[in-house]
């Protein structure tokens, strides 16, 4: 497998997981994501890699 059909494949089961329900009655993770975006407005986006790395890997307090 080369890397570019690898990436492919990743991505591939990167869909398939978001949108399948895990248990009956659950939403599956792309509905979940929506709701919660509706809820909470939409999450900061940063183009710099070091604030990127501190919005999703803070620190326990």
């Amino acid at each position: 497998m080369t890397l570019a059909e690898f990436e492919r494949w990743l991505l591939c089961q990167i869909a398939v997981y978001h949108h399948a329900a895990f248990s009956a009655g659950r939403l599956c993770p792309a509905q979940m994501w929506e709701q919660e975006a509706a809820r909470h407005g939409p999450l900061p986006v940063s183009v710099r890699s070091e604030q990127l790395f501190r919005q999703f890997c803070r620190r326990s307090r």
